[in-house]
């Protein structure tokens, strides 16, 4: 498909003087829905420069563009020049590059080998991970897939927040209401409960809270026995996200704790203070007064009237932490918008101080989930175990398996495959801005727009190449005529700037809606072009494997796997 953007650039640079260069004119040619052609040009950029209407632009430039091999036809429609595509060059041009470049069809070099570091999943020590963290772990771990394939280095970190009030609340329950030997038996639900049970006792007495304030300065200078009990809390944790990590196939190339950027970041804080970028308040506290800027935001405190380190602190002295050591192209932080704020002033703060790296650091903000019950709270203990989440899903496979297929080879690993596939492709499926009303009737949707769906048509193509137990690695264009197989291959034909649009958007859901969109054209290609019984079967075999390419990369770049049969 570029080769065919750059042949039609051309042609419109032909029709204009010099108001946008070649690139400029090729960078715009955007896919059209399908009753408009196959490609547009927007006239109104152009419009702007000439200071005249884009329809009439449009209406100008569809009269000067003559047919070719290439182009079919030229219409203008509003402000947009639309383009028909000749079906030959596109079968031609679309299958012969499957066939050169194979699994690396649709890849490229946008990155061209620079270092993006992703702060993903980050949950917190000592509670457990519930369905709400699922979308900063497999946007994060998609987002990585992609950019990879576009051309980028990309290194994975798992900030956890091992420190902060919540740890001192955990320790202070432990001490107050603890039991050793529940401890022992199920380290994760006593300590769930014991932090509950603390957020409930503090709402009718006030002393609590100042109590875990207290614990947390002690644990902060080092007091042995906190510490101790810091660390074993620490390794629980630890051992129970792992379980769930392992279920979703998500790995990271580091993972650290907030409390390790405790110090680092005093030393920013102190910085900033010499510099003048921050002031301590009355209180004591550290305030950075961003009011000032072009853009004004509210002032942001990054360390406390009595000391203590808070997530601004940490995270100012990570983010230098991670420039020194990596000197990253972008830094993207994958978490929720509540905390969009947060991050505009955490960005600006380190441009204040004179990191010009901190333009590059972006927050990939998403919706929360949202349950029936309401907001999703630990505290008030209203949430839904990841964990139980993915395996209710695997078990939901293995039922439908065994009704549908039982006698299926391998059918655990296929029910685990299709189960967490199906989980994955709820949540990226969905615009990652859109908040998500959680239900279990749509976790564990099989049916329709979803990745059973799209393993369904790899399964079922796997199938078909099976029963002809013939290899093809030719195809004539004339044997690719039928419109459902036009209209397949023009799927096939526009990946590669999917995948683009997806790594300049960090957005994964443009590639699962395309996956279903391309399985959907199969699927028609299916039940409406006989291919083992027919004259065009080594065309048709051809085609029927590049569906099956592409199909599983764009799975792939999602994180869900493919199982050949199901």
């Amino acid at each position: 498909m570029k080769l065919i953007k750059q042949e039609i650039g051309k042609c419109i640079k032909e029709s204009l003087a010099d108001e946008l260069s070649l690139d400029e004119i090729v960078g715009s040619i955007e896919l059209t829905q399908e009753e408009f052609g196959d490609l547009a040009f927007p006239c109104f950029e152009l419009a702007k420069l000439k200071g005249q209407n884009p329809a009439l632009i449009a209406k100008d430039l569809a009269s000067r563009i003559n047919p070719n091999n290439i182009i079919s036809s030229v219409e203008a429609r509003g402000g947009f020049l639309n383009f028909y595509l000749n079906n030959d060059f596109v079968v031609q041009d679309t299958l012969e590059s499957i066939s050169s470049e194979e699994e690396n069809y649709g890849s490229q070099n946008l990155g061209k080998g620079r270092l993006v570091v992703i702060d993903y999943s980050a949950p917190n020590i000592g509670k457990p991970l519930h369905v709400g963290h699922i979308r900063s772990t497999i946007i994060g771990d998609s987002l990585i897939r992609i950019l990879r394939f576009t051309g980028y280095k990309t290194f994975g970190i798992n900030y956890l927040g091992d420190i902060g009030l919540h740890i001192g609340k955990i320790i202070t329950a432990y001490q107050l209401w603890g039991d050793k030997e529940r401890m022992q038996q199920d380290p994760e639900k006593e300590v769930l409960d014991l932090y509950i049970k603390f957020n409930k006792r503090s709402e009718a007495d006030s002393k609590l809270d100042e109590k875990a304030k207290q614990t947390l300065e002690r644990l902060e200078t080092g007091d042995k026995e906190l510490t101790d009990l810091w660390n074993y809390i620490k390794e629980m944790s630890l051992k129970a996200f792992d379980r769930v990590y392992s279920l979703l196939e998500v790995s990271f190339d580091e993972t650290t704790g907030q409390s390790k950027f405790s110090d680092l970041g005093k030393e920013q804080v102190k910085r900033a203070l010499e510099l003048g970028v921050a002031r301590k308040d009355a209180t004591g506290a550290v305030i950075v007064d961003l009011s000032k800027l072009k853009k004004p935001l509210p002032e942001k405190v990054i360390l406390r009237s009595d000391g203590t380190a808070i997530y601004s602190t940490q995270d100012l002295g990570a983010a230098v932490d991670r420039y020194e050591r990596f000197n990253f192209a972008k830094m993207l932080y994958i978490v929720a918008n509540e905390q969009q704020l947060y991050f505009q002033q955490v960005f600006k703060t380190l441009e204040l101080m004179g990191y010009d790296w901190g333009k590059d650091c972006f927050h990939v903000s998403f919706g929360m989930i949202n349950l029936k019950e309401g907001r999703m709270s630990t505290r008030e203990g209203v949430i839904v175990y990841l964990e139980e989440v993915l395996n209710k899903a695997i078990d939901t496979a293995r039922k439908i398996i065994d009704e549908r297929n039982p006698s299926l080879a391998d059918k655990e690993q296929v029910a685990r495959i299709v189960g967490i596939g199906a989980v994955k492709y709820m949540i990226l499926g969905i615009d990652y801005k859109r908040d998500i009303d959680f239900s279990w009737e749509r976790a564990l949707n099989f049916e329709g727009d979803s990745a059973p769906y799209i393993q369904y048509g790899y399964a079922r193509a796997s199938s078909l190449l099976r029963k002809a137990n013939l290899s093809s690695n030719d195809f004539n264009t004339s044997h690719l005529t039928h419109p459902a197989e036009v209209f397949l291959i023009k799927k096939l034909a526009v990946f590669p700037e999917i995948v683009e649009a997806a790594a300049k958007r960090y957005s994964p859901h443009i590639i699962a809606n395309y996956a279903a969109e391309l399985t959907g054209a199969f699927n028609k290609f299916y039940n409406n072009v006989p291919v083992i019984d027919s004259e065009e079967i080594k065309s048709r075999l051809f085609l029927v494997n590049a569906y099956r390419v592409v199909a599983k990369r764009a799975l792939d770049l999602l994180g869900i796997r493919v199982p050949r049969e199901m």
